[in-house]
């Protein structure tokens, strides 16, 4: 034993169950242990005094460790050395602790016992399976369609060569005579019980060497001294029962059925050697001549000696028959009464029923190669029998028919007997069944059973066309029938009804004159046998109705049970069997319902034919589901219910549920008596039912298929465990049953009525997953998950260390349990409260003070080793608790954590081990990455070490610091992980695509939860991202597992997308990623994926798919495409290195669209409509981040709009998502379109759009239907932020209600879109018209106004009509349609209870709310006004009274609130004014007294403007103190002033070297209110030419709007607007114009700053445009001129001396703000007017004087004729 490797790794490997299954792997590990093949058992030497030594002299092993290993050497008797090995073997394989258990153990001597006999058990399993390492070689080395068959025969013939049979047989001699050790001998461990346990495992491995020598004379010879040798030795030990150590079974009955399984694997030996089949077919002579033992005289007379020599013991019965037949066949007419004695020894032996219990037995009747080799040998013994022998000399003809039976049933013995012994033996005793049909019925029906395994066909036509018809003679009456002339012979003078049908007509009638042959039975009853031909068939059925007639008048007899059975069993076979001769039993098949429905009343009710009529009618529903379950609703067999369950919780709770005939059967019946047929066969039925029902969305049928499904649940799997049982396999059975039932409906896909609105049932599957999460079905689910690895291996230790038979059993019903219990946490319901088994599950406890967790106990199942599957499901289950269960799994393994950590990560690491079970691992790593943090350090084991380096070496003084070094631990799953993933190793066997595509999965976890630690490690690997990259650069097309390859490459797509984000703008990417992006480059990747991606899209158009939401997000199309997605966004928004070229992306797009018109044309699955919204998403977003591409997408319209056109008319909510996604592409190519070439849409091209819209519009309707919250905004005008593109792509299937309701919003914005593309509005007015859209959009925001929902909506609709307002035919349909009524009185709801002064929720510029609304609303007014003049003079007007309060809050508002909010509504508001004020008159006659309130609030809110952007520094102060929470009226800061500060500010001008942002964001907002205000003021004002020219003007038409003052305006509410406000105005304005053009001011203006020089750089970037500020200056001079001609022309109210003095002020303040003006122009100010000048300027600018200081250009004309306005009226 020089090597740890397990023997049963070894037979995993040799027998392909392994995860290498490579021939010359499998080869390599043969030739290399070939020895320990041939050695067998002597492999394990006997303790030596040398191994003694040479085992205390290995300086290596700790004291502890031997001192053990000498002591497990003395009790095993054991090599020393072997015993150090097998010791450190176990600690590998088998050892459950961590290393500090170990040594605590070691420490303690009741421990150390315990672990002796621990390391017993391993022992004993490794020499089991060396044997079966030997059987698994002899068992298919001749087989030729095994794929090592050819490897096994070289190794078996080397083998042979060497002699391997001699040590077979020295082994078996050697455990035969071996005396069981006691505690005398090997110390105090070996009790009595384990003594015992001992012998029962010598037992084991006696039977597993015969059966090896078994399986060796199966392909060789044995020579007459080996046969007599053999029988010699097994006559010795009695075949078995003279054990040496008997004395210690005391009727054990493992050791009674091991015996007998000893003594007749003996038998089969021996007649497997004697070779009977010789005699089969050939003459006398041949057969003596070629027989080997005939052949020899002396051997032959030995043996009959010997044979006749033999005991009474049970086991010599098969031998002394063979002989006698052989003996007899070899000399027919020699020694008859010797071989009639031979004979009559083998009848009292009762050889024939020992030969049937003996195939029944395990392994006889399971084994694969055992069974079949065991059967073909008694069927040659019986055959021979039976062609030597007359059958009624055997004893009872019915142990020889059973036994027939039991043979026949082998496949491969029926269709030998149908091809080469229908005349033999065997064929006789059917021939002599049938002469004795059917007074004997059950013989014949039996055999036909039989031999219908493969020959269903034949058994019809002989049971077709039976010759006789035989029956005791005294059924007939003397005048019935006359004898003939011979005595035997008589004849039927009248026809005999045998059988009358229920109206009384003859069913079945021997005819008259019929010939009988009278003969008499073994006991002497008289019998007839007519000769008369019929189908026995008919008679069948006969039968049958005989019975239910009889079972009515309750006079039922048990034959007739018995031979109904018999016939219900052969149909069932035979249906079984060949399901195309149905057609031919539909009689029998409707009449096993009536069989149930009858036989389920009665008192006693015959369960074996219930079962068997159940069981035929599960073949039935097999193929013919829906027609089984309309007869059984009809019978009531089924649990049933009249109602239509709505509510889970009362589906699942029973209620309502009537059991059903079989429910009566359970329990009234079954559960009393512990037998469980009818049980057993419900549920194979109910299987059935639920395959084949699964599809069927009948309400009635869905209700009672559940109402089975459920009473199963209740009353079958939450009970079964505490019922009786007669047998025990019985229980397990009936679970794993149930289990398979929930496992199927469970994986059944919801399938969905085709009428939504169709009022449903509770289905199936919600009931059953309630019944388990709520009720106690769920802790009897647990209760299995809880069995344990330890039960399972105890029961393997009691069946011989062997996983066939009970332990099997036990490991499918906890595998299904587990299979079941995932499905539960996948599907069970959102967002519920915890159920009973969600509690249970994570706060179980055994109760009991050192039982483990449960969770402990479920990843506990990593040690079984047996079945992969089991610790694979089980990994999976602790993968779905790490992720939905609110608890730390580490914590729940407690002390356990360290040795399953071991145990996981060897079996991680083994190349042998099952590939699924490794993958599973990862993804349990990958999923505790992000919720079980404790759980991923323990397996991540990262160490953290401080390491000193040294600061500037070799200088006096040397400094060191530490640094923090991470190094991956010794007992990392890192090392496996990179072990996998390393180049050389991909592709091959020990990295399979799927391990590859969990790997890379894995450290994609680690980049997603962002595990700083282990990514720092990763990326200091060299190689590391060319590992992880080398699936991008393989052929995908010669990958075997697509799927995989698929999954790991987008998963490395991914995790290099993940890795140039996180590093994005704070580092450099590692060389080795820029090293792999580069390639990927250069290798035109870039085109190929796009490519594949489009290819596998193409081949999947079309494709059908039933899988469900859940599991459809693991489909590795959709992985790549997800990854592939996320990769291209990433480096589209990242650095340009990593970017293809303008041609590559421009075929990525175009191969998208391909992508998406490959499934829209073709029918739509889950697949595909997720698939198109990646695509469509990816589209859309790289459409948004590559501009340069628009051009060229432009060509792609018409196929963007083909696509779109496909999913118009389906509401289907996918649909209208991707639709959303399209209409947005659409949308930015018309953006990019806008200004180009308007004629570039075609006019189809338009309709078909209008076309699109409209039918997108048709949703509006959505918005103030719903009761849910609004719904979220489309971002279409502006690109998204790079944060939005890089998101993970399930936040793009997340949030798939608000998706679908921004078709319309979307729909509105290309409208929009498509307006300002084409321009003249009578190429899409028209269609507008014709779809009255403007109406549908004005009644939806009226509608969602009214309800105050759909916010986004009304946006969109609203800037639509902005638009739409520019065009003058348009405006004026929209005003027809009802612009006004439609949203002028609704519209006050969106402010009410919400003035500027409070609104918090506006206070960034990119949120949209009401109050945007209503702004929005403003400035449509205000461009249907300007379009439309005096025809939409009305209506506006309307509009200001309605909302005329609003308006001059918010005017008022501007005053002291200076958010973006706030300032927008106050620029829309005196927009509006403005406008209106253009119709002063009108407005006045109608509104005198509003417009008086409107003139004094725009004074007043001017002055206020002005006396702030004049103080910069008191505006800065008064912004910052509204950000940190002040108070809404700023004035009330001014009116509180305690401080010189404040004061400072209030009185200062000075102005700001470097204005903060929000300061010039906050004066650029006023100056754009001012400017509007005084333009509006301009309207109310008498017109400069006017009042200057005419002498007839009517003065007193015009208010004075400013008082006769020069103050400086101020803050303050008692400072009124004068002319020292426009003074001011004018003043500033020339200030800022200095600022915004970099050149010094001397304006009569506090200087602003000490430093001239700081201001002579141009302010950069600001955001005061310099246009508005002109626009300023030249109203406020309007106003001055004209406001001052005003005062001079007063006739009344204003004296002269006032006059004068408005004269002398004002020319010296326009005076000195000339002067400073022409000193702006002289140093470079070069201001251009903003179109605003009036006609005046121009003209009068013409006439003045040119020797003045501005120039006669159109843009200082207007300065010109202030100097004018100064020289000639002011002076």
């Amino acid at each position: 034993m020089t090597n740890l490797r397990l023997n049963h790794d070894f037979f995993q490997l040799i027998s392909g169950r392994s995860a290498i299954r490579s021939k010359e792997l499998v080869k390599d590990e043969l030739s290399v242990n070939k020895q320990k093949l041939l050695d067998g058992l002597l492999f394990y030497k006997k303790p030596s005094a040398a191994s003694a030594v040479k085992l205390k002299g290995d300086k290596a092993i700790g004291k502890p460790e031997l001192n053990f290993c000498v002591r497990l050497s003395k009790f095993l008797t054991l090599d020393e050395i072997q015993s150090q090995h097998l010791f450190e073997s176990f600690l590998i394989h088998g050892f459950r602790g961590s290393a500090k258990q170990l040594q605590a153990i070691l420490k303690d001597e009741r421990s150390v016992q315990a672990l002796l006999l621990k390391v017993w058990e391993y022992y004993q399993t490794e020499r089991i399976q060396l044997l079966h390492c030997l059987k698994q070689v002899l068992s298919f080395c001749e087989e030729t369609g095994h794929p090592y068959h050819s490897i096994y025969l070289e190794c078996f013939v080397d083998l042979q060569r060497k002699k391997i049979i001699d040590n077979l047989i020295s082994q078996y001699e050697e455990r035969f005579q071996a005396v069981a050790p006691t505690k005398q001998n090997v110390g105090p461990p070996m009790t009595d019980r384990q003594s015992l346990k001992w012998s029962l495992q010598c037992l084991r491995e006696q039977c597993e060497l015969l059966e090896i020598i078994l399986l060796y004379f199966k392909s060789f010879d044995a020579s007459e001294k080996r046969i007599l040798s053999l029988i010699k030795l097994f006559q010795k030990q009695g075949f078995g029962t003279r054990q040496t150590n008997k004395h210690l079974f005391d009727g054990d009955p493992t050791a009674d059925m091991l015996m007998n399984r000893l003594g007749f694997t003996c038998c089969l030996i021996i007649l497997e050697c004697l070779d009977l089949y010789h005699f089969l077919g050939e003459t006398t002579s041949d057969r003596n001549s070629q027989h080997k033992l005939v052949s020899c005289q002396e051997t032959f007379k030995e043996l009959n000696k010997l044979v006749s020599s033999l005991g009474n013991i049970i086991h010599y019965g098969p031998l002394v028959l063979a002989w006698t037949s052989l003996h007899a066949a070899a000399f027919p007419d020699k020694d008859a009464e010797f071989v009639q004695k031979l004979g009559q020894s083998a009848l009292q032996l009762q050889v024939f029923q020992y030969l049937y219990t003996m195939l029944n037995l395990v392994p006889f009747n399971t084994d694969a190669v055992l069974s079949p080799l065991s059967h073909t040998i008694v069927y040659g013994l019986l055959n021979l029998v039976l062609s030597v022998f007359d059958e009624q000399t055997l004893g009872s003809p019915h142990i020889l028919v059973h036994l027939t039976c039991q043979l026949l049933e082998q496949k491969h013995l029926c269709q030998t007997f149908w091809d080469e012994d229908s005349e033999g033996g065997i064929a006789m005793l059917l021939q002599s069944a049938t002469m004795k049909f059917p007074m004997e019925f059950s013989p014949l029906l039996k055999l036909l059973k039989a031999m219908a395994t493969t020959g269903t066909k034949k058994v019809f036509e002989y049971a077709s066309h039976l010759p006789h018809f035989t029956e005791l003679l005294d059924n007939n009456r003397a005048d019935e029938i006359q004898s003939m002339k011979h005595t035997a012979v008589w004849t039927r003078v009248t026809d005999k009804v045998l059988f009358s049908k229920a109206d009384g007509s003859n069913s079945f009638v021997i005819p008259a004159l019929t010939t009988g042959v009278l003969f008499n039975q073994d006991t002497g009853t008289p019998l007839i046998r007519w000769d008369y031909e019929y189908s026995g068939w008919f008679l069948f059925t006969c039968q049958i109705e005989n019975l239910l007639e009889s079972t009515i008048h309750g006079q039922s007899l048990d034959i007739q049970v018995y031979r109904v059975q018999d016939i219900v069993e052969l149909v069932g076979h035979m249906l079984k069997s060949n399901w195309g001769i149905s057609a031919n039993f539909r009689p029998i098949m409707k009449q096993m319902y009536r069989l149930i429905q009858q036989l389920s009343s009665i008192p006693h009710p015959p369960l074996t034919l219930i079962t068997s009529c159940v069981d035929v009618i599960a073949t039935i529903a097999e193929h013919r589901p829906q027609e089984v379950w309309q007869e059984l609703q009809v019978i009531g067999f089924l649990p049933h219910t009249g109602n239509l369950y709505t509510e889970v919780p009362k589906a699942a709770s029973g209620d309502g549920i009537f059991a059903g005939h079989y429910g009566n059967l359970l329990h009234r019946h079954e559960q009393p008596s512990g037998v469980y047929p009818v049980t057993l066969a419900y549920l194979n039925l109910l299987n059935q039912l639920v395959k084949g029902l699964s599809s069927n969305v009948d309400i009635a049928v869905g209700q009672d298929l559940l109402a089975s499904v459920v009473f199963m649940q209740r009353d079958i799997f939450t009970v079964f465990h505490k019922w009786r049982y007669n047998t025990f396999s019985n229980r397990e059975t009936i679970g794993q049953k149930c289990l398979e039932i929930f496992h199927l409906v469970l994986n059944i896909p919801q399938i969905k009525s085709a009428d939504s609105r169709k009022t449903s049932g509770v289905s199936v599957r919600d009931a059953c997953i309630y019944g388990f999460l709520n009720f106690d079905s769920g802790q009897a689910l647990l209760n299995i998950v809880s069995t344990g690895v330890d039960a399972i291996d105890q029961r393997a230790n009691e069946n011989g260390c062997t996983f066939s038979g009970p332990v099997e059993r036990l490991t499918q019903l906890v595998k299904l349990a587990f299979s079941v219990l995932n499905r539960l946490l996948i599907w069970q319901p959102a967002n519920h409260e915890p159920s009973r088994m969600e509690q249970v599950l994570t706060s179980h406890t055994t109760g009991l003070p050192h039982q483990p967790h449960l969770v402990a106990l479920i990843a506990g199942y990593i040690y079984h080793r047996f079945d992969p599957k089991l610790p694979t499901l089980a990994t999976l289950l602790l993968k779905r608790l790490a992720v939905v269960a609110p608890m730390s799994v580490y914590g729940c393994l407690g002390t356990h954590a360290v040795a399953i950590r071991d145990t996981y990560l060897y079996r991680l690491q083994s190349h042998s081990e099952d590939s699924r079970l490794r993958v599973v691992i990862l993804e349990f790593l990958s999923a505790a990455v992000d919720s079980q943090p404790g759980l991923i350090e323990m397996f991540l084991n990262l160490n953290f070490q401080e390491k000193k380096m040294t600061v500037a070496p070799g200088k006096k003084g040397d400094k060191t610091k530490t640094k923090q070094v991470i190094e991956i631990g010794k007992l990392s799953c890192l090392h496996t992980v990179l072990d996998i993933l390393d180049e050389q190793k991909q592709g091959t066997t020990h990295c399979p695509p799927d391990l590859q595509c969990a790997a890379i999965g894995f450290l994609l976890a680690l980049w997603r939860g962002r595990q700083q630690a282990a990514m720092t490690v990763l990326r200091e690997r060299p190689e590391f991202w060319k590992e992880i990259s080398a699936p991008l650069f393989k052929d995908l097309t010669k990958c075997t597992d697509m799927s995989s390859q698929m999954k790991a490459c987008g998963f490395a797509l991914k995790l290099m997308a993940l890795e140039c984000f996180y590093i994005q703008g704070s580092a450099s990417l590692e060389k080795g990623l820029q090293d792999v992006l580069k390639k990927f480059n250069q290798e035109q990747k870039f085109k190929t994926w796009s490519h594949i991606i489009r290819d596998m899209m193409e081949d999947r158009a079309g494709e059908e798919d039933n899988v469900e939401d859940v599991f459809i997000r693991e489909d590795e199309g959709l992985i790549l495409l997800q990854a592939w997605r996320v990769f291209l966004l990433v480096l589209a928004s990242g650095p340009a290195s990593g970017h293809p070229s303008d041609q590559v992306k421009n075929i990525i797009l175009n191969d998208i669209i391909s992508s998406i018109k490959f499934q829209v044309v073709a029918a739509m699955s889950t697949f595909h409509v997720r698939a198109c919204l990646l695509l469509g998403s990816m589209y859309l977003s790289l459409l948004k981040q590559w501009p340069s591409l628009h051009g060229d997408q432009w060509n792609k319209l018409v196929d963007v709009i083909f696509i779109t056109e496909h999913l118009t008319d389906e509401d289907l909510m996918s649909f209208i998502r991707l639709r959303v996604v399209m209409l947005s592409s659409i949308t930015i190519l018309l953006q990019y379109q806008r200004g180009r070439n308007p004629k570039a849409l075609e006019e189809t091209t338009i309709s078909r759009l209008l076309s699109i819209i409209c039918s997108s519009l048709r949703h509006s309707k959505m918005y103030y239907q719903k009761t849910g919250s609004s719904i979220s905004k489309v971002a279409i005008k502006k690109p998204s932020s790079k944060s939005e593109n890089t998101v993970d792509n399930t936040e793009l299937l997340g949030k798939l209600e608000k998706k679908s309701e921004q078709l319309p919003i979307v729909a509105v914005y290309m409208l929009d879109e498509l307006i300002l593309s084409v321009g003249s509005e009578n190429r899409w007015l028209p269609i507008i018209r014709q779809h009255s859209v403007l109406a549908l959009l004005l009644s939806t925001v009226q509608a969602c106004m009214e309800s105050m929902k759909g916010l986004e909506y009304v946006e969109s609709v609203l800037l639509l009509f902005l638009d739409i307002a520019t065009f003058p035919e348009a405006a004026e349909g929209l005003q027809v349609t009802g612009l006004i009524q439609h949203i002028c009185l609704p519209l006050s709801r969106v402010y009410t209870n919400n003035i500027p002064q409070t609104t918090k929720a506006d206070k960034t510029e990119s949120s949209v709310t009401w109050l945007g609304v209503y702004r929005l609303s403003l400035s449509l007014m205000t461009g249907m006004l300007t379009t439309l003049k005096h025809g939409f003079l009305t209506d506006a007007l309307n509009f200001f009274g309605v909302h005329h309060d609003r308006m001059q809050q918010c005017l008022k508002a501007v005053e002291s609130n200076y958010t973006a909010s706030c300032q927008k509504e106050g620029d829309h508001t005196m927009q509006f004014v403005f406008q209106l004020s253009k119709y002063f008159k009108e407005w006045r006659f109608q509104m005198p007294q509003a417009v008086e309130q409107v003139q004094a609030s725009v004074c007043y809110l001017c002055h206020h403007i002005i006396a702030l952007l004049m103080r910069p520094r008191l505006l800065q102060h008064l912004i910052e103190f509204e950000k940190k929470g002040g108070k809404d009226d700023k004035l009330h800061i001014v009116h509180s002033m305690g401080s010189l500060t404040r004061l400072q500010h209030q009185t200062s001008t000075e102005d700001f070297d470097l204005p903060s942002t929000e300061l010039q964001t906050v004066q650029s907002g006023l100056f754009t209110i001012v400017g509007n205000g005084l333009a509006a003021l301009k309207h109310f004002t008498p017109d400069f030419l006017e009042i200057l020219c005419s002498p007839i003007i009517d003065v007193s038409e015009y208010p004075l709007l400013f008082a006769l003052a020069f103050t400086s305006p101020t803050v303050d509410h008692d400072s009124a607007p004068s002319f020292g406000s426009l003074v001011a105005c004018i003043n500033t304005c020339v200030r800022f114009l200095s600022k915004l053009e970099g050149v010094r001011s001397t304006s009569p203006i506090r200087s602003p700053s000490k430093s001239p020089q700081a201001r002579l750089v141009p302010l950069k970037d600001s955001p005061i445009q310099r246009s508005v500020v002109m626009f300023v200056l030249e109203n406020a001079l309007f106003l001055i001129m004209s406001q001052c001609l005003r005062y001079l022309k007063e006739p009344t109210s204003v004296g002269q001396r006032d006059k004068q003095l408005l004269k002398r002020e004002l020319g010296s303040e326009l005076g000195a703000f000339l002067q400073t003006l022409q000193r702006f122009f002289r140093r470079g100010g070069n201001v251009s007017s903003p179109g605003v000048t009036s006609p005046l300027s121009s003209s009068l600018g013409k006439s003045s004087s040119h020797h003045g200081p501005f120039t006669d250009n159109q843009e200082q004309a207007y300065f010109n004729l202030v100097r004018q306005f100064v020289n000639q009226i002011l002076k």
